[in-house]
């Protein structure tokens, strides 16, 4: 295959997807036509913005996979604060971007504490399948 295929491991709200689309008129987005998308992220509360990817780009194969990305597939506690674990529509440090699979991952700011058990896919596997399918991986 000559695609590329671009993984954001940790997707959130799709901020990081929405900004490489957004870049291509200055030559450091990529084309969407040229490129699978795959959005990983565990926080489900994430979905509607998630999905509202899809719908505002009908034109991008894009694949979200709802799980977090580890050295294995297990499943892990996903730590965070409890009051950053909701979304909400203006995002502020109050969202859930800082959480993590490390209960240490922000302890500068909080002491973390399990919020949910989560499903994992395993980052080596996840590559492996992807590099005999497609050209480049980013």
């Amino acid at each position: 295959m000559n695609k590329q295929v671009i993984v954001d491991m940790g997707a959130n709200i799709g901020n990081g997807f929405r900004r490489l689309i957004k870049e291509k008129p200055r030559g450091l987005g990529y084309e969407v036509t040229n490129s699978d998308w795959i959005l990983i992220e565990p926080n489900t509360h994430c979905k509607p913005h998630l999905e509202s990817i899809i719908r505002d780009y009908p034109s991008c194969n894009i694949k979200i996979i709802w799980k977090a990305v580890s050295i294995n597939s297990s499943s892990k506690e996903f730590y965070g604060h409890p009051d950053t674990w909701y979304i909400t529509d203006n995002i502020t440090p109050n969202s859930s971007q800082s959480n993590s699979l490390k209960s240490s991952h922000n302890k500068q700011y909080y002491k973390s504490e399990p919020v949910i058990t989560v499903k994992c896919i395993d980052v080596i596997d996840l590559l492996s399948d992807l590099s005999k399918k497609y050209k480049s991986i980013i």
